[in-house]
């Protein structure tokens, strides 16, 4: 969205291609496939043991059937669908790269960006050349904005990282990552995330018209340690602020907290 509404006010039309391959679709439906998802765990997990693979694979398959029993994902689902329609002007649905490659977008400019796009972890377990913009006119200017990679890279992966970006014109990334640097055969531009390049302006239409009556402290993160729930309740108790967790998946945090 971020990328989209500052090249509109740069006067350019844009369109977000509207990818979907598989291993996405996985999670980001609101009924998921637990042999998908047990896949993608096994695939991701290939430097564990075969006991510790199949233990983790069993794990997701048992947590969609949880999360589809109780329908945790409909809602989330909605919204998102709901956004997409409203702001993102998409393309048909591609379900592949070489659904891409045979029938691509017209586009004068096509750009890769920004979150984890790079990062095989969280796609397929490898890099995905759709990202890579393997596809559409040689003709047609190709480059990354801000993509973001994974932290280190394998030889394999390094091998990989020199092929794919040969398609590009030229490469921007989020974080400065010297694996990337020494893969690629461009010069590499370290730019800030398309969420920064917005104002405060820009912003507001999205706001949710609802408001908390009381103070309040939000909660949002990645992970799910004891220290963030004692800084959590220390804050909250020293400023009698309510909590409001934004990620109860991912932090489950102690006491009484807000759910969203």
């Amino acid at each position: 969205f971020a990328l989209k509404k500052w090249l509109e006010k740069h006067g350019h039309e844009v369109q977000i291609i509207n990818y979907r391959p598989p291993y996405h679709m996985v999670r980001y439906v609101p009924k998921k496939n637990p042999f998908m998802a047990a896949r993608g765990t096994w695939r991701k997990n290939g430097k564990f043991s075969f006991v510790k693979r199949a233990y983790t694979s069993a794990r997701s398959f048992a947590r969609c059937l949880k999360d589809n029993k109780r329908q945790v994902d409909r809602a989330k689902y909605a919204k998102f669908t709901e956004f997409n329609s409203n702001y993102l002007n998409e393309t048909k649905n591609y379900k592949s790269l070489s659904a891409l490659q045979k029938d691509p977008p017209n586009m004068d400019l096509y750009i890769s960006g920004s979150d984890q796009l790079w990062n095989p972890e969280l796609l397929d377990a490898t890099l995905d050349g759709a990202y890579f913009l393997n596809f559409g006119n040689k003709n047609t200017r190709k480059i990354t904005y801000a993509v973001s990679a994974k932290e280190h890279y394998s030889e394999g992966e390094k091998q990989k990282l020199k092929e794919l970006s040969r398609s590009l014109d030229a490469i921007s990334i989020r974080e400065a990552n010297q694996d990337v640097v020494d893969s690629v055969n461009l010069p590499v531009h370290v730019c800030i995330d398309p969420t920064l390049l917005l104002d405060q302006a820009d912003y507001l239409p999205l706001e949710s018209k609802r408001l908390e009556p009381a103070p309040y402290l939000f909660v949002y993160g990645f992970e799910n340690t004891e220290i963030i729930d004692h800084v959590v309740h220390t804050i909250a108790d020293a400023m009698n602020l309510k909590i409001i967790n934004g990620c109860p998946h991912r932090i489950r945090l102690t006491g009484e907290c807000i759910k969203v």
